[in-house]
């Protein structure tokens, strides 16, 4: 699918359909241990290159899946934080002490919340969230039930 894009160069629409199958199957033909990020994507593996199921490792990213019916309703956290009804909000979750996250802190309080006043209402979670003004920022710092608020 990515290679019928017009703006690529005719070689790569040409050749890389069938050079990146050919390049895949030599890699894991060569590779002592596959890891995969699901089950599906070992048993595609398995299927596709005809690779002894042994050598791969379906390894989870990290994530969580998370039951839904648990939540807290949309519309109970917006009423407990306080944030509009209908306006869009857009989250951003982290730890303070993390550098990048102050940088983003930093942005949004300086430039892209003012970008978007009367759009859109920011949320800011985590702990040690720093206070900042702003008509549309709202920080909240550390929340027991993240998966809600998300």
């Amino acid at each position: 699918r990515d290679y019928v894009d017009p703006e690529l160069p005719v070689s790569k629409r040409l050749l890389g359909p069938r050079l990146v199958p050919w390049i895949e199957r030599a890699t894991v033909a060569c590779a002592d241990l596959v890891t995969t990020v699901s089950e599906k994507d070992r048993a595609t593996f398995v299927e596709r290159y005809g690779v002894d199921p042994e050598r791969i490792a379906a390894i989870p990213t990290g994530t969580q899946a998370v039951d839904a019916s648990s939540l807290e309703s949309r519309a109970a956290v917006r009423e407990r934080l306080g944030l509009d009804v209908d306006t869009p909000v857009a989250v951003f979750h982290g730890l303070d002490a993390h550098p990048p996250n102050e940088e983003v802190f930093e942005l949004l309080a300086e430039e892209i919340a003012l970008a978007f006043v009367g759009e859109v209402q920011f949320l800011l979670v985590g702990k040690g969230v720093p206070e900042m003004g702003g008509e549309n920022v709202l920080v909240v710092g550390f929340v027991e039930d993240l998966f809600s608020v998300l």
